[in-house]
């Protein structure tokens, strides 16, 4: 199948969401994210694209939008209300900065990360945890041992075992931050294709 949005059953709800058209391109303010024929580019940016009410109480944080549509339109049972939502997607690379203007602008939210599934993106959703709380974490990895430092606190953790509540579980932190991951796929979008592709199979 083709690499277009027009290829997904996306419920009606989710493309009023994010304002869908025939041309799927979102606007960073610096850069631009687009999802078609030629492929996926998510730019790498200091800014965000927003989507939703800024008075949401949750918040959901993506590196893309096109993920964010996947993972809505995967999950769409769950929210009950998509008014009760706000999506900001970062980009390829999240920085501190990013984080910083979300915990000013986004008080008291509660907080969705939903970077997908692989180490990268679980490291990512401990970093973000950690810069929400203006904390400062340190992570390596090394022989498949991963090594955190949190306020002079060290915790190891093996690569199939790291992900946010496990971290927070050894940390003994608690907070309104949680994660949302794909079913046996790295990211949504991998899960939304593999659903379109079932479909056009049979």
């Amino acid at each position: 199948m083709s690499l277009s949005l027009s290829g997904f059953e996306i419920p009606t709800e989710v493309r009023c969401f994010f304002a869908l058209t025939a041309e799927a391109v979102f606007d960073y303010g610096d850069d631009r994210e687009s999802f078609d024929e030629k492929g996926h580019r998510v730019p790498t940016t200091r800014n965000a694209w927003i989507g939703g009410s800024r008075f949401a109480p949750t918040l959901i944080v993506v590196h893309s939008v096109v993920e964010a549509i996947a993972m809505l339109t995967i999950n769409f049972q769950r929210f009950g209300n998509l008014s009760d939502l706000a999506v900001i997607s970062l980009g390829t690379r999240v920085c501190r900065e990013q984080i910083d203007w979300i915990r000013q602008a986004f008080p008291r939210r509660k907080i969705v990360l939903a970077f997908g599934n692989d180490l990268a993106a679980r490291i990512t959703d401990i970093k973000v945890s950690a810069w929400l709380q203006q904390g400062q974490v340190r992570i390596s990895c090394r022989d498949q041992l991963i090594t955190i430092s949190r306020n002079e606190h060290i915790r190891f953790f093996d690569t199939e075992s790291l992900s946010l509540a496990a971290y927070k579980r050894m940390f003994g932190i608690r907070n309104n931050y949680r994660t949302m991951k794909p079913k046996l796929f790295n990211t949504f979008l991998e899960q939304l294709k593999d659903h379109a592709d079932r479909r056009y199979t049979y």
